[in-house]
């Protein structure tokens, strides 16, 4: 397969944007949202293991199943 001067052109701008200054500040405060995102998606799996059938009263099993829907919806939209 050829490449062209354009697809190297393209590689060298995206090693360059790999490669550049990022304030330790943001970095730190990526990390700290991603680990708040990790101990969300955790919850929400708790939420979603709840078992119904488990509860002693009525009432808790439907909010624990409206519960776990509203888990399973968030954590589709925040993807993996």
């Amino acid at each position: 397969m050829r490449h062209s001067s354009e697809d190297f052109a393209i590689a060298d701008v995206i090693d360059d944007w790999n490669r550049r200054w990022i304030d330790p500040a943001l970095t730190a405060r990526i990390a700290e949202l991603e680990a708040e995102r990790d101990r969300l998606r955790e919850a929400l799996q708790e939420i979603i293991s709840c078992q119904p059938e488990m509860c002693l009263a009525r009432y808790c099993c439907r909010k624990c199943e409206s519960m776990a829907g509203i888990a399973r919806k968030a954590l589709k939209g925040a993807g993996e």
